[in-house]
């Protein structure tokens, strides 16, 4: 049997962990409120397989009326 003719294996990748809160905190004298997400993202091959992943931390103001983040770390 030829190696093109053995069945790929599909490997079982669980979902990408993400952790969600929201705070309040008073920054330059003005009130706000904000959600801190900490999450991490796959980076795939070029075979679609998962081979590296990184952790991020988002932090996005609430009803503030603008959509855009507070900062990313």
């Amino acid at each position: 049997m030829a190696d093109t003719d053995t069945p790929k294996t599909v490997k079982e990748v669980p979902p990408p962990t993400e952790f969600v809160t929201e705070h309040t905190g008073t920054l330059n004298g003005r009130k706000l409120k904000y959600r801190a997400r900490a999450g991490e993202t796959y980076i795939h091959d070029e075979n679609e397989e998962p081979s590296a992943t990184f952790l991020s931390f988002d932090y996005v103001a609430i009803n503030d009326g603008k959509d855009r983040p507070v900062t990313f770390a």
